[in-house]
């Protein structure tokens, strides 16, 4: 299935989506409505959309049911090494990657400030997204 889809944390640019293969490129046209967004770092593609009445969290060729009861995501900073850490499992397959922080060499940062993590990092997103049925059930609504 292709999808288009929108990089949040790339101007909000419109792509397209392979979800049988992972693979991204540019659309002809930029004026079709999105079906979801999408995150690209290193090579990898990582994508959160509606698929029917379901949300689906995909990283190159795996996906995941967000709603599934076996779904765990998690998302943790080691603050010493200035990285984080984000994983995805449930009963069949998992992911997991380590990467710098988004708040690394902000002199802003302060551990006493709140962290805006939904909004400077995608994978924090993501996890904001698993942990809400009320709002997967809108973006199901808004991307279908």
């Amino acid at each position: 299935m292709i999808l288009n889809l929108r990089k949040p944390f790339d101007k909000n640019r419109l792509v397209k989506f392979d979800t049988d293969t992972g693979k991204v490129w540019l659309p002809d046209s930029v004026g079709a409505p999105a079906n979801g967004n999408l995150h690209t770092w290193d090579g990898h593609a990582a994508a959160l959309y509606s698929d029917g009445e379901r949300l689906v969290f995909q990283i190159d060729g795996q996906k995941w049911a967000m709603g599934a009861p076996d779904l765990q995501l998690r998302y943790a900073h080691d603050l010493a090494k200035a990285t984080t850490t984000f994983s995805v499992q449930d009963a069949n397959a998992g992911a997991a990657f380590e990467y710098p922080a988004w708040w690394k060499g902000n002199p802003a940062f302060g551990l006493s400030l709140p962290e805006l993590d939904e909004d400077e990092d995608y994978f924090a997103y993501v996890c904001l997204v698993w942990r809400d049925p009320d709002l997967q059930g809108t973006l199901i609504r808004s991307w279908s």
